[in-house]
């Protein structure tokens, strides 16, 4: 089943084209890198999907639905979730605060049952307090919810941030960048954590500069230059693609990528 495709999409910023004429599709489940070098259009690309840009031309379909240009709630009811490049984190709540904000799109809704505080909306808050203690055991950061979010360490931020984007309950989820920063050990545990996320059916799709992460991890890779595909694939034929090779990987890059 196809999940996502994007059809000849183009973004163009006062004439420069960040992404031209791009066709893809993902099917559903599994790990999607889209790797390339800064400026092929990585961010652009996760902008359109998730609806903070709108494409100068061509459609995006999830679930075969044309969702394009549609606003980010309405993406995000309809099952896609996202992290950021730049932590997105609010340092001044507490961990498990910071989960309840990406649950919102679940919670009772009524005003009147939340101004008076009636049976449904206690239990909604108990139902969205519980998933998401169990979506910070499942990143790794149990027992963690009192603790204020800006005493965590980095690596544990990113996944606070993967957990918060969890708790929307999306099918596919994009994560911009969610090992940047990270140290080797760091790297690891965000490794292992998406390795769980797909092994129970959430889609992945993933930027990231890191080649080893990439390679490690990757079901299907799709390479970007200047906006356009480049190659896509398996992560051996990316490996050994000469075009990638030397539009993107160099030989620094071709040692960085080679089979751990």
């Amino acid at each position: 089943m196809t999940l996502l495709e994007a059809v000849e999409l183009s973004r163009t910023f006062g004439g420069v084209h960040a992404v031209e004429g791009l066709s893809f599709s993902l099917p559903k489940g599994g790990i999607h890198s889209i790797i390339g070098p800064n400026g092929a259009g990585k961010t652009t690309l996760f902008n359109l999907i998730t609806g903070l840009l709108r494409p100068s031309r061509g459609r995006i379909l999830f679930k075969g639905e044309d969702v394009t240009g549609l606003a980010p709630e309405r993406l995000a009811r309809l099952g896609i979730s996202r992290t950021f490049q730049n932590l997105q984190v609010f340092f001044n709540m507490t961990v498990l605060e910071n989960i309840l904000v990406g649950r919102h799109l679940h919670l009772h809704r009524n005003p009147i049952s939340a101004l008076l505080r009636l049976p449904g909306f206690r239990r909604a808050e108990v139902e969205a307090r519980a998933q998401a203690e169990r979506l910070l055991e499942e990143v790794g950061l149990g027992g963690l919810g009192s603790r204020p979010a800006d005493s965590l360490p980095y690596g544990a931020l990113k996944r606070l941030e993967i957990a918060r984007a969890l708790a929307a309950d999306p099918e596919l989820l994009l994560l911009d960048e969610p090992a940047a920063g990270c140290n080797e050990r760091e790297t690891r545990e965000i490794a292992e954590l998406l390795t769980r996320l797909a092994g129970r059916g959430i889609t992945i799709v993933l930027v990231e500069h890191d080649m080893r992460l990439v390679m490690g991890i990757s079901d299907h890779i799709l390479v970007l230059d200047h906006g356009r595909k480049l190659a896509e694939g398996s992560a051996e034929e990316v490996r050994r693609d000469p075009r990638v090779v030397e539009a993107y990987l160099g030989r620094r890059g071709q040692d960085a990528v080679a089979a751990p």
